[in-house]
């Protein structure tokens, strides 16, 4: 009765999907799944049910259904980008255990247990040949003419501290509109910095890159 082999891969390039991946004791086999059910052994079974927002905000919370108890590896898929994390199992926090990209809690499951990741999530500045981008987690970050808010191609240098953090709000914009997500941060624009006033940083939407650019329209820029 041996387990379906799945391969184990993190390619997806939508951010929203969250491999997790469950290792038997029963058998030898590996089975990758996103939250989906699979057969253990005949008389048990485990439904996983994943509920998160991520990348927006940093939780993630793992619903385990099975039949009855039984001890199986849980391992769950780390993003590179992560350095900070805390892990949970019914509210109690866990020590953490990094192999291989995955985290890996081995015990006796219960029905309705639950395993909450909480990532730690930062806006940052990346540098690179006197250029700027702003990333988050797996996403990058553009300006755009849709929002108005002045000329996108002029010189802005966005504003963050020592180690490349950026103060910004971020909002997840409704299902359908333009763009998925808003991202709000400071920035001094343009090269005439002799006035006092044009050094002042102003709040500056940028959206995820791939919400930014064609909007089809036949007289925009891109098209």
């Amino acid at each position: 009765d041996a387990l379906p082999i799945y391969p184990d891969i993190w390619t997806s390039p939508n951010p929203k999907k969250y491999l997790v991946k469950l290792l038997t004791n029963l058998s030898n086999e590996k089975v990758s799944f996103i939250a989906s059910e699979k057969i253990l052994n005949k008389k048990n079974k485990v439904h996983l049910n994943v509920e998160s927002d991520y990348p927006i905000h940093g939780k993630v919370n793992v619903n385990i259904g099975v039949q009855k108890k039984e001890k199986f590896t849980l391992a769950l898929r780390i993003p590179t980008q992560i350095e900070k994390m805390k892990a949970y199992i019914n509210g109690e926090e866990q020590e953490i255990t990094h192999k291989g990209g995955y985290l890996y809690i081995e015990r006796i499951w219960e029905n309705a247990d639950k395993v909450t990741l909480d990532f730690k999530i930062e806006t940052k500045v990346v540098k690179l040949n006197n250029s700027q981008a702003i990333v988050r987690g797996p996403l990058l970050f553009a300006r755009d003419s849709r929002f108005n808010d002045g000329d996108i191609d002029e010189c802005a240098t966005i504003k963050c501290n020592n180690q490349g953090v950026i103060q910004a709000k971020i909002k997840k914009n409704k299902t359908g509109t333009f763009p998925w997500i808003t991202l709000t941060v400071p920035a001094v624009l343009g090269t005439d910095l002799e006035n006092v006033e044009n050094k002042t940083p102003k709040l500056i939407n940028f959206c995820d890159f791939s919400s930014s650019g064609n909007d089809w329209n036949p007289n925009g820029r891109y098209r």
